[in-house]
């Protein structure tokens, strides 16, 4: 790991994920394991796709984001306990040649209410006509 770039890996609020060329996760700070819902000394080791739904397809994007050296968007993940929670990325391909570094906001409380307030604000449009 980049000199200097321990601490602020370590000290990170959002989630911070390095995994290799195989998808598998090579470190992860304590938000990373909070969000997965797995201890650290049983996330390294498994693959990032073990927290993604079922029948997500992964190969094509992958290649697609190594090409590009890096993406931005939203995702779900699927923690240990199969709950799924929604999340805002920003990855960047071979910040260090053969490493992947991947940063995650878990957002599933901002959906809930942007979905409830989408939900009221259908119901009034519905009684008002």
């Amino acid at each position: 790991m980049p000199q200097g770039f321990e601490a602020l890996f370590r000290a990170a609020l959002d989630a911070v994920f390095v995994v290799d060329d195989d998808r598998t996760l090579i470190d992860a700070n304590t938000a990373a394991c909070r969000l997965v819902g797995l201890p650290c000394t049983e996330l390294l080791g498994r693959r990032f796709d073990d927290f993604l739904p079922p029948g997500t397809v992964v190969d094509v994007a992958w290649r697609t984001f190594l090409g590009a050296g890096g993406q931005t968007g939203e995702m779900r993940i699927v923690r240990s306990d199969g709950s799924v929670r929604h999340v805002e990325y920003t990855a960047t391909a071979n910040f260090v040649p053969g490493q992947h570094l991947g940063i995650l906001r878990d957002v599933t409380e901002r959906k809930q209410g942007e979905s409830e307030r989408a939900e009221l604000l259908s119901r009034e449009q519905r009684r008002l006509r």
